[in-house]
């Protein structure tokens, strides 16, 4: 059975090996989801359509596995602090 994250289990503790599948494009778009900014508001932050923001947000949730745009933002809002430390240790400044 695989896990996946639900409205009871939005912590990332046992599941960090999803992240590594990111890519630096997806890891932005998340960071900025931990924001709540809007697709739009994402799009133009780093210069892409809405749709391919939607595409991102969709593959982020089937590679996290997470189910829902909904879900996939209150998971990033709920994993801030983490995912941002997380997103510095791939990609140092």
């Amino acid at each position: 059975m695989i896990n996946t994250f639900s409205d009871n289990n939005l912590s990332v503790s046992s599941h960090d090996n999803y992240f590594h599948s990111l890519t630096k494009r997806e890891w932005d778009v998340l960071l900025l989801l931990t924001e709540d900014l809007s697709n739009q508001e994402i799009a133009d932050g780093l210069h892409l359509t809405r749709n391919t923001v939607k595409t991102y947000r969709r593959r982020i949730a089937e590679k996290l596995l997470i189910s829902g745009k909904d879900q996939l933002a209150r998971f990033s809002r709920k994993n801030q602090a983490w995912l941002k430390n997380k997103y510095f240790q791939f990609y140092p400044l």
